[in-house]
This record gives C-alpha cells, sequence and structure tokens, in this order.
C-alpha cells in the first residue's frame, strides 16, 4: 500500500530494529529525493518501505523522514549530509531524537582532533565502499527487497552512474534509491553486532561496466569489508 507517497510492504513490528536511509536530491525538479526502510531482525532482512520525490524542499524533507522514522519507531536515521542534506539533517536535529540521527566520526587532518558530525558522508571512497556492501548482501540472499522500481535502479547501476543511461518506468534518475538503500543498509552496523568479517572483492562484470547483478542465494549474515 501507499501512503503519502510512501510505499510500505510491511508494518511495524515493536520487536523488530529498523533502519532508515535518506539521500537528498541536488535540486528540485532534478534528481530525487528518496529513503529505504529495513527491518533487519528477520533472516534475510526486508526492505519494508521506500519512497522518492523530485518536489520536496531539503528541508520539508526533515520533516518527511520524521514522519516515515515515527511509523516504525524511530529507529536509526542516517542521511546524506553532501550539498542540501545539510538542510534536511538542521531540520532534523530540531524535531528528531538526536540519539538516533547517525553520526559520522571525522578526523582533524592537521590536528589529529576527532569529533562525531551527524549525516552520512558520500566520498569517491566510501560511496563504492557501501554498493559493494549492498551488491554482496543482495547476490547472497541477506535482503529481501520488494519494491521492483528499485530492483530495476539495482540492476541497471553501473560505473558510470552520472545518469541513468537506460531508464525504466519507476526508476530515479541519478539511482537515488538505490544509495537511500545502501546507506540504509550501512546502519545495520549501528544495530546489529557483526558476527564475522569476510573479505571481499567486487565481481566486474560486463566489461568493467556493471558491478550490480542480482542472483538469490542464501547465505548466512556476515560483515563485509571490500578489499582495496
Amino acid at each position: 500500500r501507499e501512503l503519502m507517497g510512501l510505499k510500505i510492504w510491511k508494518d511495524f513490528r515493536p520487536t523488530h530494529r529498523y533502519g532508515l536511509g535518506g539521500d537528498v536530491a541536488e535540486g528540485l525538479g532534478l534528481d530525487s529525493s528518496a529513503s529505504a526502510i529495513i527491518d533487519f531482525t528477520p533472516n534475510p532482512a526486508e526492505v519494508v518501505a521506500t519512497y522518492e520525490s523530485n518536489q520536496i524542499p531539503p528541508d520539508m524533507l526533515g520533516h518527511e523522514f520524521k514522519r516515515q522514522g515515527e511509523l516504525y519507531g524511530s529507529p536509526i536515521l542516517g542521511v546524506e549530509s553532501n550539498s542540501m542534506g545539510y538542510a534536511t539533517i538542521s531540520a532534523l536535529k530540531e524535531i528528531y531524537p538526536e540519539d538516533n540521527i547517525y553520526r559520522r566520526t571525522r578526523e582533524d587532518v592537521l590536528t589529529g582532533k576527532v569529533s562525531k558530525e551527524f549525516g552520512w558522508k558520500t566520498t569517491s571512497k566510501t560511496k563504492p565502499d557501501i554498493i559493494y556492501q549492498l551488491k554482496y548482501a543482495v547476490e547472497n540472499g541477506e535482503v529481501a527487497i520488494w519494491d521492483k522500481d528499485l530492483l530495476n535502479e539495482l540492476k541497471h547501476y553501473t560505473t558510470n552512474d552520472l545518469a541513468v543511461s537506460e531508464m525504466k518506468e519507476g526508476m530515479t534518475r541519478h539511482f537515488d534509491k538505490l544509495m537511500a538503500l545502501a546507506i540504509a543498509w550501512e546502519m545495520r552496523n549501528q544495530i546489529v553486532a557483526p558476527k564475522e568479517v569476510h573479505s571481499y572483492k567486487p565481481d566486474w562484470s560486463d566489461g568493467g561496466n556493471r558491478i550490480i547483478s542480482v542472483q538469490p542465494s542464501t547465505a548466512k549474515h556476515v560483515v563485509v569489508k571490500p578489499d582495496w
């Protein structure tokens, strides 16, 4: 069902643990702001809700993420802090439990001082990292996805991902739902203690272009670190 733009596949269960990931658009009418909510309690984990809009302003998006979070017990919320994301996070800090807003560790290169900053920072290093983590989870049956539009983004993501070259109905232009899901999947490390660490080398198929392929199988839950 759909509730004010939020597509819902599974309702909130009080004994379950959830994570919400949010990707903030660069500007109105361009790419989309998106979110994904994952229930980490079942095995496999389940994407229980998704959202996208290219019309909502970044400050109002904070209120939208709050609404979505409250439907699932105000879980840990990871919001991309790049560009317009700062406005979204500023709004959230006023209306959402601060302890449930993801904070990253930052070390000052000059002083060596370590601090905590709100929001997920997407960089040339963190982006492939979380995409590889998600790729592994999808290919090994660790997360169930019911949103066919999100599955299309997974299947069509390539390393040259500045824009979608082959648009399918329901897909966001810059893989925004895919990024929201990748951030949401990263939130598992904030609420679930890792049991095992495996090294992982990405499988560059399609001549080194496509890095996402959906091949359902079964595997126990693991935390994966790319072998750089």
